[in-house]
This record gives structure tokens, sequence and C-alpha cells, in this order.
């Protein structure tokens, strides 16, 4: 699969839906072939393996539960194609925003910091404890 190229994401610790305080990103797209290939990596990639039906979510384990948007931003039960965002588990927050930086290139904004280029652990922990503790104030 090729980059999504200058695709910026948020991630964000707040109520998601009905599910509470959970870490999750919306995404921002430049193009509509920004939009076809995260909705391509999610289709053939992680749908299989973390969501409700997965081998994940069957060892009681959290899944990802990713929401559709339609040409006007707004949330729709339909599959149009179009990814707005996803919760992302919180053992799973690491990998799954490295693979984002590195690998499709994002920039993900965090807070007031954005982490782009080469992921970087313990920065990426540092600017999680900053979301966290600009939560609970």
């Amino acid at each position: 699969m090729k980059n999504i190229e200058n695709k910026d994401l948020v991630l964000n610790l707040e109520k998601y839906f009905n599910y509470g305080d959970r870490y999750f990103v919306t995404f921002n797209y430049d193009s509509l072939e920004q939009q076809r290939k995260m909705y391509e990596l999610f289709v053939k990639g992680l749908l299989n393996s973390y969501v409700l039906h997965s081998t994940r979510a069957s060892a009681g384990k959290d899944y990802i539960m990713p929401y559709f948007v339609d040409e006007f931003e707004q949330m729709t039960p339909s599959d149009i194609g179009k990814i707005g965002g996803t919760n992302i588990p919180e053992d799973l927050l690491p990998e799954f925003i490295r693979r984002f930086v590195e690998v499709d290139n994002a920039v993900v904004n965090i807070g007031e910091q954005k982490m782009s280029g080469k992921f970087d652990y313990d920065q990426f922990g540092e600017m999680i404890q900053s979301i966290g503790q600009n939560k609970h104030r």
C-alpha cells in the first residue's frame, strides 16, 4: 500500500460515544486519494484483527470501533467508504500511532504538540501523559 502522505490525525482522550473515555483519532483528509487509502487500510487490515468480531474481542480485550462520515463530515451508519475516526485501545496506542507516523507519513496532533517523521516512544509517552493530565483538570 502506498503512503497516506500529508495526512493529519488528531489524537484525543475524551468520551467516545457511550463507551466512556477512550483514546481516539479523527482523520482530516486533504484528498479523495487519502480517504480511499485510509479506508483500504481499515478494510484490508485493521478490521480483521481489531473489531468486535475479532479474536481480540473474543478474548475480552478492548477493540476498535471506527465510524463513518458523509461528505459533510457528519457521522453516518452507512459504509460510504469514508472513515471519520476510530478509538484505539490503550495497549495498541503506541503501535497504531507509530504506524500512522512512519508508514503513512502522517502528522499526528496530540494536544498542543505534533509528531511526524520518526516515532519516538519516550516523546509519545510524555505527549500522552499531557493530554491525560489536561483531561483531568
